[in-house]
């Protein structure tokens, strides 16, 4: 029995490793230990996928000194009611404080932290401890810093295999990934990591499993009144505008109201992130008509509810692209697009506002561009929408374990 190690944090990170456990778990040759970080509990707990909680390895990791950070920390930074106890905040702060402090001191670890937050973690030291309890075969992880990253650091210095699996295009500029093998989505990512100094050898292709449902629910979802399940009204098409935490939150769904009521027949759906404080999104379209708010909707039917998407650089945008509703990217910021989609041909760049109507009305009439949108879209991504992504990365994993058995005899 060979044992994989997955320490995943929440969101769209433990929503790609998800499909991974369950596909080794119909298997009785592997078995999958998954410490759930953060609010990746939730998710872990609503698949019924058997997980530990930092807490879980409290004996393991503690000391008089991590509860003592730790009770310091979470007097700060813990916050009731997101599914986190305190108690797990405080293990989790202590431990990830108390490998700086070993690190560089008590006092300018607190300079280090006031300064930058939980992006000062990097607690090694922890992690160690608690892969040498597991004692895994190899380490799964994704591309979040702190423990994520620590354990591959910890994998790396005990000798045991890893994997990292990068959630999107590689744009963005993040620490570089030390894994044995970085598992990615497509050409893009691995240009840009090769680009960030990554090792071009480590980088295998292999599409993403959280996109592997779209080709079913594409055929799925005609067959469904997703207008009426999410109470929109009949008669009448889409656009929907996906937001993400940003300065220009506000001028973006006020720019996207005007140019929508500009447009005979449509109406605008917005998706906020779930990261974002709903109540300003209610204020924002008070006494607006023709708006519909909808953050608890599924991000993938409102997709196909809609004509086309705008956002600005989030994943929502990259989803509409695979499900073949075109992009407009709406950069309100003065600064460069760190995911630049126009870059291939899938998308269209609104950095004006006074341009959106008439890039909203290109995107859905102008023939050319339709034609340019598929032709790249299928280029770029189009072995993204095969649904082999599981498929692929757990064969990675297989064929690591099964390098590291023949390198061991």
């Amino acid at each position: 029995m060979k044992r994989v190690f997955f320490v995943v944090y929440g969101g769209g990170h433990v929503n790609l490793a998800i499909p991974l456990i369950k596909e080794l778990r119909k298997d009785d040759f592997y078995e999958t230990n998954v410490l759930g970080l953060s609010i990746a509990m939730k998710s872990l707990k609503q698949e019924k996928i058997a997980y530990k909680s930092i807490a879980d390895f409290e004996s393991v990791i503690m000391d008089d000194l991590a509860w003592r950070l730790g009770r310091e920390l979470a007097d700060k930074w813990h916050v009731d009611g997101k599914g986190i106890d305190r108690k797990e905040s405080e293990i989790y702060l202590g431990s990830s404080m108390r490998d700086v402090v070993m690190e560089i001191g008590e006092e300018e670890a607190f300079c280090k932290i006031n300064e930058n937050g939980r992006r000062a973690f990097y607690p090694v030291n922890t992690m160690q401890k608690i892969v040498d309890y597991v004692k895994p075969d190899l380490i799964v992880t994704t591309n979040v810093p702190r423990m994520e990253r620590a354990a591959v650091k910890a994998g790396l210095n005990m000798g045991i295999p890893t994997i990292a699996i990068h959630d999107y295009l590689g744009f963005e500029k993040r620490h570089k990934l030390e894994a044995d093998k970085i598992s990615v989505m497509c050409d893009i990512t691995r240009e840009n990591l090769v680009k960030a100094g990554h090792d071009r050898e480590k980088i295998v292709v292999t599409g993403q499993p959280v996109f592997d449902q779209i080709p079913a629910e594409m055929e799925v979802f005609p067959s469904v009144d997703l207008p009426g399940k999410w109470q929109l009204p009949e008669n009448k098409r889409f656009i929907l505008l996906g937001t993400q935490p940003n300065p220009t939150s506000q001028v973006m769904v006020e720019s996207a109201i005007n140019a929508v009521s500009q447009l005979d027949g449509y109406e605008l759906i917005i998706k906020p992130h779930p990261g974002e404080d709903i109540r300003n999104y209610e204020k924002w379209i008070l006494g607006k008509k023709d708006v519909h708010l909808r953050p608890d909707a599924p991000i993938r039917e409102l997709i196909f509810c809609s004509d086309l998407t705008i956002t600005f650089f989030s994943t929502v945008g990259f989803e509409s692209v695979l499900m073949e509703k075109p992009l407009i990217q709406l950069n309100l910021t003065g600064n460069p697009n760190p995911v630049p989609l126009y870059q291939y041909g899938v998308s269209l760049n609104v950095e004006d506002r006074d341009n959106l109507l008439s890039t909203i009305k290109q995107c859905l009439h102008n023939l050319e561009f339709k034609d340019a949108f598929e032709k790249c879209r299928n280029m770029h991504f189009g072995h993204i929408i095969h649904g082999e992504g599981t498929g692929n990365i757990t064969a990675l994993i297989k064929r690591v374990l099964s390098n590291r058995e023949q390198h061991v005899q």
